[in-house]
């Protein structure tokens, strides 16, 4: 259970120590002992309503605005903090189910691969050279004309395509975000998607689209040919349902957003009403990778592949101390 309060200040008093602090979020004074989180908007002070007391209280003392990429909580140091954002999100999206995606690094924003790549008509070679040879391996391909069941098989074998992948469970998007083990000494990002509140900012429409819908169209097709002529005359962003060609879909629970352009997602006009993010401290990472690996949550269970179950079987250490290979 979450309060607001309304005060968009910076300033956090700490009634254990009677001593200001500066934090990213906004201020509030709050009863020893109680946990402190918040999500960072231009108005609202989000705190659990078990600190709201006669003790909680929020100065008006403006220090700066908040930009979209500040929203986060201040910490989520355990599968139970997910979950509770979890909950968080539901109710702040109205009841809607929010989609999720996990980035490794905080910093980085919602952008698909291939528009980080500024060559000409990469993008169309990608997908021309991956239609004609994948066939050969893999028995259960897409008909040629399905343009986006193949980009969505390309997004899940991390090609560059166009598209974001996103994950109905929180705990899917949450591995990714702390999986990679270079990347523990920085903080990572866990975003919620309202897709309905999305499409109908981006098309009129509050509704998750199927693959096949309309709007998707003309994406699909400069994706592969790249006609100069049939170029998105609007540049939109859209959430839509994929169909499932690979088994990681299925157990990945995958969603798609498709980009025209390189705008990242939080940078959209009304991006508060359907995205929230959520940051994972660095220190948090281990644990919860941890707590995530004792749900079967993990490479072996996410990429049911052999070459990915041998991966898994490698990191376990079945009770030794230490293994030696001589």
């Amino acid at each position: 259970m979450w309060a607001i309060s309304k005060a968009p200040v910076a300033e956090l008093v700490d009634a254990r120590d009677s001593k200001s602090r500066s934090r990213k979020g906004v201020g509030v004074r709050f009863s020893p002992g109680a946990p402190f989180f918040h999500f960072a908007t231009t108005h609202d002070v989000i705190v659990p309503s078990w600190s709201v007391s006669s003790t909680l209280t929020a100065r008006t003392i403006f220090k700066k605005q908040f930009t979209r990429q500040q929203m986060a909580f201040e910490k989520i140091e355990s599968v139970a903090d997910i979950l509770e954002a979890q909950k968080y999100v539901v109710d702040e999206f109205k009841g809607s189910m929010p989609w999720w995606r996990g980035h490794a690094d905080s910093t980085w924003n919602l952008v698909p691969y291939v528009h980080r790549i500024e060559l000409p008509r990469y993008e169309q070679n990608v997908s021309l050279s991956f239609f004609h040879e994948a066939k050969a391996r893999c028995s259960n391909y897409p008909p040629d004309a399905n343009t986006s069941a193949w980009l969505s098989l390309m997004q899940h074998y991390r090609l560059p395509t166009r598209l974001l992948d996103w994950s109905e469970t929180c705990l899917v998007a949450a591995y990714f975000a702390v999986s990679n083990k270079k990347l523990n000494s920085i903080p990572s990002a866990l975003w919620a998607l309202r897709p309905s509140e999305l499409n109908k900012n981006q098309i009129g429409k509050e509704v998750t689209v199927a693959s096949n819908h309309e709007s998707l169209s003309n994406h699909f097709e400069v994706s592969v040919h790249g006609n100069p002529k049939n170029e998105e005359k609007e540049k939109t962003t859209i959430a839509f349902n994929p169909e499932q060609t690979d088994i990681r879909m299925i157990v990945q629970s995958s969603k798609f957003t498709i980009h025209s352009d390189g705008t990242p997602m939080e940078m959209l006009d009304k991006a508060d009403s359907f995205l929230k993010r959520f940051e994972i401290h660095p220190e948090a990472k281990e644990r919860i990778f941890a707590e995530l690996d004792s749900l079967k949550i993990n490479r072996a269970t996410l990429f049911p592949d052999l070459e990915n179950l041998a991966k898994d079987i490698m990191t376990r250490n079945y009770g030794y101390e230490k293994i030696e290979v001589k």
